[in-house]
């Protein structure tokens, strides 16, 4: 923030500061001043020799001009990295003296800011900034400068301060926060700086309106990695004692801190399964597809859509089921149970027979005797008209699985109904 005073300490004088006259009001102008206004015509053609011979004529003339002296130092300043110790030095010493001549010129003021935070001088340089920084209509990017400066120095109380009035301009943002953040731990305040950051992953991260700059320095914060190792050991926790509400609610907490891990959306969506809330797990599964991007090859993001799809088919969305199965294969190619429920899910639209058949065969490939792969397969073929292949993969899916199941009772009825 700080280099916002460096880059203003490029731009001239105010338009109001060069049409300033140096003539008492009914005089002519003065050679010093003709010989001055030569010298900014040859600072907007852009050649500093010229511009340098008039304005050192013109300093000849009127020793104590603050405009001349401000142009003349920052000749001497630029490209001060090349230039001698004794031309900068030279340079300041304008710059001091055009300050000393006219210190409400805000041009002046802002290059010898910047001169001294070079130099740093920061506490000459924050006295500057605090005179700016009283007036009534002040800016947050000089506030900005000031509670910086103030870091510098270790003035935490005024830079606390600070941070109130960057607030009463633009309101409580991520970035005020974390700057409070940093206050309470250089302060030794450990318990506010604690609550602090906790606060702040918790608000900042899930907002889309939180800048990549901020987002970044809170997840490499060690306390982020802290809070989700926790999450962790309190959601295996919670699974092994089968409390499914809380469960829900750590998958949400864990949620607000990386929006984008798909496991805690995976996860609640599954716990909203187990709990009969089709629409609750509908909600996770959406909130958790908009985080899943193509092309990529993970596989939480594959088993998100494959729940998805499931769980569209479970409310009669079934081409939102369809675009979720697609999805789920194009990441892996080889999840079985999304290419069995996506062959089940075509033969009930009943259409793409052969490409639904193609992935049955494959699950069963894979698993011969899987009572749900031999169903699925066999409702397959009767969609297809080949009900009479059927009958053996239905039998066998019965025979293997070891509970009565109402669905593939219902499909044995049908495919043996049709001749």
């Amino acid at each position: 923030m700080v280099s916002v005073l460096l880059l203003q300490a490029g731009a001239g004088l105010t338009a109001e500061a060069r049409k300033k006259s140096r003539a008492v009001a009914g005089t002519s102008p003065t050679l010093a001043d003709s010989l001055f206004a030569q010298a900014m015509r040859h600072h907007l053609a852009l050649r500093p020799d010229a511009e340098y011979e008039m304005l050192d004529e013109c300093l000849r003339q009127a020793p104590d001009m603050p405009e001349a002296l401000y142009y003349m130092a920052k000749l001497k300043l630029r490209s001060s990295v090349l230039l001698d110790s004794a031309t900068v030095a030279a340079g300041d010493s304008l710059l001091m003296r055009a300050y000393a001549l006219d210190s409400t010129n805000e041009d002046i003021r802002d290059l010898l800011i910047s001169r001294l935070i070079t130099r740093r001088s920061y506490a000459e340089a924050t006295a500057l900034v605090e005179k700016k920084c009283a007036r009534p209509l002040i800016t947050y990017s000089e506030l900005c400068d000031l509670l910086q400066l103030y870091k510098l120095q270790g003035r935490y109380p005024e830079a606390l301060a600070t941070v109130v009035r960057l607030e009463q301009i633009q309101g409580a943002t991520p970035e005020t926060a974390w700057e409070r953040y940093q206050i309470y731990e250089c302060t030794g305040q450990r318990e506010k700086a604690a609550g602090t950051i906790d606060s702040l992953l918790q608000k900042a991260l899930p907002d889309p309106a939180t800048s990549e700059y901020m987002r970044e320095k809170l997840t490499q914060h060690p306390r982020y990695y802290e809070v989700l190792e926790e999450l962790q050991e309190q959601m295996t926790a919670a699974q092994d004692s089968e409390d499914y509400k809380a469960i829900v609610e750590l998958c949400r907490k864990g949620e607000m801190y990386r929006p984008d891990f798909l496991q805690c959306y995976f996860c609640e969506a599954f716990n909203w399964v187990i709990m009969e809330d089709t629409l609750q797990a509908l909600d996770a599964c959406q909130r958790g597809m908009n985080y899943v991007t193509l092309p990529t090859d993970d596989k939480m993001a594959a088993e998100l859509c494959r729940l998805s799809g499931d769980i569209y088919s479970c409310v009669d969305n079934l081409e939102a089921s369809t675009e979720c199965y697609e999805m789920a294969l194009q990441i892996d190619s080889t999840m079985m149970m999304a290419c069995n429920n996506y062959a089940y899910q075509l033969a009930l639209l009943g259409r793409d027979l052969d490409r639904a058949e193609r992935m049955s065969r494959r699950t069963l490939e894979e698993e011969p005797d899987n009572p749900t792969y031999l169903d699925t397969y066999a409702w397959v073929l009767h969609c297809s008209g080949r009900s009479k292949e059927a009958r053996q993969y239905i039998d066998k899916a019965i025979r293997l699985n070891k509970e009565d199941d109402e669905t593939l009772a219902e499909h044995r009825r049908a495919i043996y109904q049709k001749k």
